[in-house]
């Protein structure tokens, strides 16, 4: 055997063990258990990504039908295809009802605690974008939003008479905040938002969470465990949970957190963080829908240099006749 042929045969063996891991990544990341402390750590730190990595898998077996493997490339590509035929099955399963008309509009976006916000430009698109409800994450560079906005959103919670430090989670609204209150997660405090709103049609609550990050599996779970005491209290009131959830819908986190409280999502995903990659982006900022709550529009919102997209969402409350 020549040397030239002993390095090809190396450079198959390398590139099949990391189309391998890929692929694996892509198909089963989101059912490894986090207990594992190797393999748990770092399926929840790529299950969001499933997509991606199933999509790179095709692309490292065009490198090995290039090698001379086609046989092999064609298992992985098939088996990359499969995956995204049950990812797109899951998906399709947990998608909210299609509503007609706007009985509540909530503006969410995580502002990026390192953001250089033109607070004068972000007030003036946050007043032009109609919302019932702005709620802020990572809000301390939009500290001083509150006064520019009073004239549209006169009621506020959050990041009041706290060091800039512990501001995270700023609720502005057009209508009183009586029936709302916030509460600490793991990372700190103004984590979670808890408000009842009386539409037209009803009651519905919104919970708004701002996660930590799942692999940091301890303190993840009990950022689930909050979750779940907030949902548990509101009175069988329809809800929706709305926030930085820091997981895709294809994830362990949302697929549990999804199936457990019956939430629901969007028709499709839309990619909201890191702005740079735009469209190519993970979807973990999330409006999600209990039952009796149907999701009528679901766009991005950006352009104030956050590294997150916001999410601009209506929802109408459902009859049960509906």
């Amino acid at each position: 055997m020549t040397t030239a042929r002993i390095w090809k045969e190396r450079l198959i063996g390398v590139w099949l063990a990391g189309t391998t891991a890929v692929l694996a990544l892509g198909l089963f990341s989101h059912v490894f258990p986090s207990a594992d402390p190797l393999l748990g750590t770092l399926a929840r730190m790529t299950d969001s990504a499933r997509v991606h990595l199933l999509g790179l898998s095709v692309i490292l077996a065009l490198g090995l039908a290039i090698l001379g493997v086609r046989w092999i490339a064609a298992a992985v590509t098939v088996a990359a295809v499969v995956g995204f035929g049950f990812l797109a099955v899951d998906y399709r399963s947990r998608i909210a009802p299609v509503g007609e008309r706007a009985d509540l509009t909530i503006l969410w976006y995580n502002v990026f605690k390192f953001n250089e916000l033109d607070v004068s430009a972000f007030a003036d698109g946050v007043r032009a974008s109609g919302a019932d409800m702005v709620i802020l994450a990572e809000a301390e560079p939009a500290m001083d939003l509150p006064p520019l906005v009073a004239d549209v959103y006169p009621h506020r919670m959050g990041c009041q008479d706290v060091d800039p430090e512990d501001c995270n989670l700023m609720v502005l609204s057009k209508e009183p905040l009586d029936a709302a209150d916030m509460q600490p997660m793991s990372m700190g405090p103004e984590r979670l938002a808890r408000i009842r709103v009386e539409t037209a049609e009803g009651p519905i609550d919104v919970i708004a969470a701002h996660m930590i990050k799942p692999w940091i599996v301890a303190m993840s779970l009990r950022d689930e465990t909050t979750v779940w005491r907030a949902i548990l209290r509101r009175d069988q009131v329809p809800y929706i949970l709305v926030g930085d959830l820091n997981a895709a819908p294809w994830s362990a986190r949302l697929r549990r957190m999804e199936k457990r409280h019956n939430l629901r999502h969007w028709r499709w995903p839309e990619p909201t963080w890191p702005v740079a990659m735009g469209p190519a982006g993970l979807p973990i900022d999330h409006v999600l829908a209990s039952e009796g709550v149907a999701i009528t529009d679901y766009v991005t919102w950006a352009g104030y240099g956050s590294n997150h997209m916001g999410i601009m969402a209506s929802v109408q409350l459902q009859n049960r006749t509906e």
